[in-house]
Parts: structure tokens; C-alpha cells; sequence
């Protein structure tokens, strides 16, 4: 109680003290880091945390405050949080508007301790009326952050927000604005061809990395100098009246380019082409993953040099590329030629994504896929491939809470077509037609573009205004995950 409802520090020292000098079982034994033959509960934590799945959750220290190598995401902590109550007295004491301690050996009186909680106090403004719980925290260096339950209309809801909000340089809190500067992508599958035209050369390959990396660090300062010495006149809306910031009349917009109000987003395509042609091995085999692993921690290492030399905030994003995949694919052909598995088709594969080709359920594409979301914190979103789900909502369900309990961003893609010259509402079909993809009715065989509605998501975006052919192969060629 005296943790969980005012913040206890000090409780949760005093429960993993009690804990640390619980004797071991021989199971245990390697929890052992003191050598005394006792528990030590910070081990313990770490051990849960791997139990339950968490890949990016490290603890230091059982209370919170800040240490080195401490971490966790949102996504991580809302699993512990799920997995914590279904303990006995969580949901109970997580709840609790107020907590009285009786007298202790301290203390004479009893003392009455009131919750962090104001979404559950009915006189603060922060007041939600349908908030079950369950627990605040804040520091210099992490921000405020929450895990919030509430009960609504039959359904239980469960929401983490950490690192909130951004802090300006006079540590007020701002709860408006933000934005990106630009974007800037590295065609992976150029950077692997260049390194490997001859052999396969991993080394060859960390060095071309790092020369298109600093020509990317080069384009996107172009992007962050063109906008200094703006002035908030140029865009009131955006820049005077809230939208994005409350600057003055003629004032410039610089301050916000810096100290991470606003981003500038190194973007990323093609690592299935550029995992195959490096190492020979698909992202979905043990060694091609590791590889591509590699090469995010690279990028990210990249943004975080950048962003701790000038003050920018860098950030690595999946790019969705759209209809520059066929720009590129044929840049790619013309530079390179036509090499199996590489550069054979009129699209590249968006960021991380498992290839639309790859035969893979929609269960093992997600958990894979969740890896490299992790490693991209400015933007990223998978999806799985599926047919008409209608007479079949429990598996549309279970694909949902998948997704809610494995991984950041993701959905799931299917049809919505009909044809305006017969009636017909089901999938309108890809055909060639002189060596070009065409859509097509099969039913009537219509084949007039401006007499049919097509809508397939894109690669984020649901799209509805036909593509260009290197997009229209990429749609052609999904198969599908469920």
C-alpha cells in the first residue's frame, strides 16, 4: 500500500530488502550475485521481465529513480502491468484513493497517505471518472509517466505513456505542438550492391554504410538550415496560433528546430534486398535477422551521434516509401542490373518488412517484425495480408490482441473493391496487358480504370487512385498470412 499509493520509494526498498533475505532454492541459485546464499530481488525482476517476454526492459534498482541501464518501454510495461494484475490485492490497492497506516514503532498516530493517482481524486482536475488505477511516476530524466486502467461500457482499457511532456528550456511542460523537420532515406539495397558488386563483403558494406550515412547527415542538415531564420509569420496557424507553437509575430522559428521539440528523421528502405544480398540469408532465417539487427543498432547509433552533437533531434523512421519503391527499383535495375532475389522486381520492400512474397503466418510475421519496430523510434508500422474476414471475426480478434500484446503498430489489409459497370463487389484482379499490369473485373472484364473503385493500403495509407506499376507488382505479388 505504501508503495503503490503515494509512491513509496522507500517501501519498495523495505519489500525488496525483506525479499532479498528470503533463502534460495536450489532452481535459484543463480540469482545468487551477492554470493550470500539470499535472493536478490532486482535479479528476480530482470527474470519476470524476460518470463513475460520483454526484450527491452532492464532494471537497476526495484523503486524507479533513475540509474544507468535502467529501461523499459511503454509497450513493456503495459505487459508487466497486465501480468500484474492478475496478483491478488493489485487492482485493489492500485485503486485506492487513500491509504491510513496505523501507529508503528516511528510513529505514535496513525497516518493517512494520499494517491499520486489524480485521475482518481473527484476534486482534481485531472479527474476521469471511469479511472480504475493504477500508478504515476516522474523524473528529471524520464518525465511524467502513468499506467491508467479504467472501466468502461463493459470493456477494460489499459494505457502507459512514459517521457511525458516535452520539457522547453525554461522546464515548462508543453502539451501542444511538435513536428518534423524532413525526412531523408538510405536505399539500403544501393548500399549493400555497391558494397558486394564483385563478392559478398560485410566489411566493404560497414564502410559504404557510413559514407551514405554522413551524405544522408549532409542532406538533412540542408533540410534543417533551409528552415532557420523562418519567421512564424510565414504560417500563423501553424506557428502563432497552436497548431504547432505560440511564437510572437516576427519571431523566428529556430528554437524549435532544437532540444527535441520538433525531429529530423533519417528514413530507411529495402533491408529484406540488402539482408539477402550481404549475407545470402532471408531476415526471416536466423542469420539474416542478427544482420539486419545490426545494421538498425548501426543507424541508430548514426542519430544518436548526430543528436548529441548539434542538438537536433534525429530519429530513425521506416520509411513508407509509396510510389518512390518503383523510382527506386529502377534506379537500382539501371545501376546495378538484374540480381535474383535483389533487384529482379519493379519494387523495393518497404523498411523492415518481411517480403510480400515470403510464405509466413500472420502470428510469426508480427512477433518477428516486433524486433525491428523496437529499433525504430521515429516511425514505423507492419501489417498482415488477409482475404475477407467477414464470416470470420473471432480470428480478426485473436490477430487484434496479438498485436495489442506483441508489437507497436500494426493492422491488417484487406480489399474493398467494386465494379461500376457490373455490380460485382468482390476483389478486382491485377492483369497484363501488353507487358503492363492492368486491374480488371473478373467478372465483366472491365478494364477502365475511371468505372471501378479499388482501395488497398499502400504501405500505411489506404489508397484508392490506382498506382504506378512498381507499387502495382508489389500489391499483385502479396500473398496472403492468415
Amino acid at each position: 500500500n505504501l508503495m503503490m499509493v503515494p509512491s513509496g520509494n522507500d517501501a519498495a526498498l523495505t519489500l525488496a530488502k525483506y525479499v532479498d533475505g528470503l533463502g534460495l532454492s536450489a532452481d535459484d541459485a543463480a540469482y545468487d550475485t551477492d554470493g550470500d546464499g539470499k535472493m536478490n530481488f532486482v535479479e528476480l525482476m530482470n527474470r519476470k521481465a524476460q518470463e513475460l517476454g520483454c526484450t527491452n526492459t532492464h532494471f537497476m534498482n526495484p523503486h524507479g529513480l533513475y540509474e544507468e541501464d535502467h529501461y523499459t518501454t511503454a509497450r513493456e510495461m503495459a505487459k508487466i502491468t497486465q501480468y500484474a494484475l492478475t496478483l491478488p490485492y493489485f487492482a485493489e490497492i492500485t485503486s485506492q484513493t487513500y491509504y491510513t497506516q496505523a501507529p508503528t514503532n516511528k510513529t505514535s498516530e496513525a497516518r493517512t497517505v494520499t494517491t499520486t493517482n489524480r485521475m482518481l481524486l473527484s476534486y482534481a482536475d485531472e479527474y476521469y471518472t471511469y479511472a480504475t488505477g493504477i500508478k504515476t511516476g516522474s523524473l528529471n530524466e524520464s518525465g511524467y509517466c502513468i499506467a491508467a486502467s479504467g472501466l468502461y461500457d463493459g470493456y477494460s482499457y489499459l494505457v502507459v505513456c512514459l517521457g511525458s511532456p516535452y520539457v522547453d528550456e525554461n522546464g515548462k511542460p508543453k502539451y501542444y505542438g511538435r513536428f518534423n523537420q524532413g525526412v531523408v532515406t538510405i536505399n539500403l539495397v544501393d548500399v549493400a550492391c555497391t558494397a558486394c558488386r564483385e563478392t559478398r563483403d560485410e566489411k566493404k558494406f560497414w564502410e559504404v554504410l557510413n559514407e551514405r550515412l554522413e551524405l544522408c547527415h549532409r542532406a538533412l542538415q540542408c533540410r534543417h538550415n533551409r528552415l532557420e531564420g523562418t519567421l512564424s509569420d510565414a504560417a500563423p496557424i501553424l506557428w502563432q496560433y497552436g497548431a504547432l507553437a505560440r511564437l510572437k509575430k516576427g519571431e523566428t522559428i529556430d528554437k524549435l528546430l532544437h532540444g527535441g521539440y520538433s525531429t529530423l528523421s533519417l528514413g530507411y528502405a529495402g533491408l529484406w534486398e540488402c539482408v539477402y544480398e550481404v549475407t545470402g540469408k532471408k531476415l526471416t532465417e536466423p542469420e539474416g535477422e542478427a544482420f539486419e539487427l545490426r545494421v538498425m543498432q548501426a543507424l541508430n547509433d548514426a542519430c544518436l551521434k548526430w543528436r548529441n552533437a548539434e542538438n537536433i533531434h534525429y530519429s530513425l523512421y521506416g520509411t513508407p516509401l509509396e510510389s518512390t519503391t518503383y523510382k527506386f527499383a529502377k534506379c537500382l535495375q539501371k545501376r546495378f542490373g538484374v540480381i535474383e532475389g535483389v533487384t529482379d522486381r519493379n519494387y523495393i520492400t518497404n523498411s523492415y518488412h518481411v517480403h510480400v512474397t515470403e510464405p509466413i503466418d500472420a502470428f510469426e510475421k508480427l512477433a518477428l517484425e516486433s524486433k525491428f519496430q523496437a529499433l525504430s523510434p521515429g516511425g514505423a508500422i507492419s501489417y498482415v495480408e488477409v482475404p475477407n474476414m467477414q464470416q470470420n471475426i473471432p480470428a480478426v480478434l485473436e490477430v487484434i490482441k496479438f498485436i495489442y500484446d506483441n508489437i507497436m503498430y500494426a493492422e491488417l489489409n484487406t480489399k474493398s473493391d467494386y465494379c461500376q459497370v457490373c455490380g460485382y463487389d468482390g476483389e478486382i484482379q491485377i492483369a497484363e496487358e501488353d507487358g503492363k499490369l492492368v486491374w480488371e473485373c473478373p467478372n465483366c472484364h472491365n478494364r477502365d480504370q475511371d468505372k471501378m473503385n479499388v482501395a488497398r493500403r499502400t504501405c500505411g495509407y489506404i489508397g484508392s487512385q490506382f498506382w504506378n506499376q512498381g507499387r502495382t507488382q508489389e500489391i499483385k505479388e502479396r500473398v496472403l498470412h492468415l
